[in-house]
């Protein structure tokens, strides 16, 4: 078979292809194609000749909506929100009825935290384009930040009026209902989501969390299982498994799977306590010890760690110490201070919702 040989236009480089753009096109009076190249040259990364263009079409029309909308984007990439945002205002003001310049002003209001901007924004979206579930998205984040789980619900509910089998919303609404201590409710959340998408990572993983606070651990590992089978390497339920293992006894493959996770994501303070655990389960005790204290160092306000190795010590025959160890841990359960939480104590609060106490 002859082999293919490429012609000179295959060969033509994307610096070519601009150029010619340039020399054929680029007619200083024809706005349209001088908004293209600049369309092409920030498509392309070249952001600064972008913005350059759109200015060129900006001074021949001031009201041409595409260059201010287009050199808002542009800034945007460069990390330049507050130019960005006089462009989208501009972008609106020429054209009021269009609702992606109030969706960007949004989403940058959101990223200043200047939320009751940014929610003023997303409703003028949603004024316009009354089915934006994007613009419902950005709001959901936006009550969250705020530490307002319940009004973030109500946004979902809104979202799945619109798009009833979005699944994403729906294991973002088991997420909510999670955090809130609301199990059950999160529960059918996520069977819901798994039902519509089987492959759902996050809602195998919400599952399992679930599982595993009701103490149905050999169901919370199978959810986890499934979640990395499925996920391939997910951080939250390589942790789960291995706490659940802890819970079953199975001490020898949580010591494996802690000391896999140590070596994966460095050493932390909740690896070094479940290692510690393991230890102790498997009565290696001046092991399981060392790994106590290295969770102690790590972080030596936690209340959870002083316990634990207070049971240890009474094992040990070590009386006095455990005495002390239990001291230091109920002083610091007085307190009340939440220092370190480690993921079984700490689960319900899925891994990114950290706006929710």
């Amino acid at each position: 078979m002859k082999k293919r040989t490429r012609t000179s236009r295959e060969l033509l480089t994307f610096d070519d292809i601009l150029l010619r753009l340039e020399q054929e096109f680029a007619d200083p009076d024809n706005i349209e194609t001088i908004a293209v190249l600049g369309t092409t040259l920030g498509r392309s990364g070249r952001l600064d000749e972008a913005i350059q263009q759109f200015d060129r079409v900006i001074e021949i029309d001031p009201n041409f909506w595409d260059a201010w909308f287009n050199k808002g984007v542009a800034l945007i990439h460069k990390k330049e929100d507050a130019r960005a945002l006089e462009c989208f205002q501009m972008a609106a003001s020429i054209d009021p009825n269009t609702s992606t310049p109030w969706l960007k002003r949004g989403e940058i209001h959101k990223r200043m935290h200047n939320f009751d901007k940014a929610i003023e924004c997303l409703d003028r979206c949603q004024a316009i384009d009354h089915e934006n579930t994007y613009a419902l998205g950005v709001k959901l984040e936006i009550f969250l930040e705020k530490r307002e789980p319940e009004t973030a619900l109500q946004v979902i509910d809104k979202a799945l009026e619109i798009e009833p089998k979005d699944s994403s919303f729906i294991v973002r609404k088991g997420e909510i209902l999670s955090s809130l201590g609301r199990h059950d409710q999160a529960l059918s959340c996520f069977d819901e989501a798994l039902e519509i998408s089987p492959e759902a990572t996050i809602a195998w993983y919400g599952k399992g969390a679930i599982h595993f606070q009701k103490g149905f651990y050999e169901e919370a590992m199978q959810c986890f299982e499934t979640a990395l089978k499925i996920g391939g390497e997910y951080y939250d339920a390589s942790r789960g498994k291995a706490f659940a293992l802890l819970a079953r006894e199975r001490y020898h493959l949580a010591l494996k799977e802690f000391q896999f996770l140590t070596k994966r994501y460095s050493a932390s303070f909740e690896f070094s306590l479940g290692k510690g655990l393991a230890q102790m389960g498997l009565r290696r005790y001046p092991e399981a010890l060392k790994f106590m204290d290295r969770a102690i160092r790590l972080c030596p306000d936690n209340a959870d760690a002083w316990q634990e190795k207070g049971r240890l010590l009474q094992k040990m025959g070590r009386e006095e110490e455990a005495k002390s160890a239990f001291a230091e841990a109920q002083r610091l359960k007085e307190v009340g201070e939440r220092s370190c939480p480690y993921w079984p104590k700490d689960f319900a609060q899925i891994q990114h919702l950290d706006g929710i106490d």
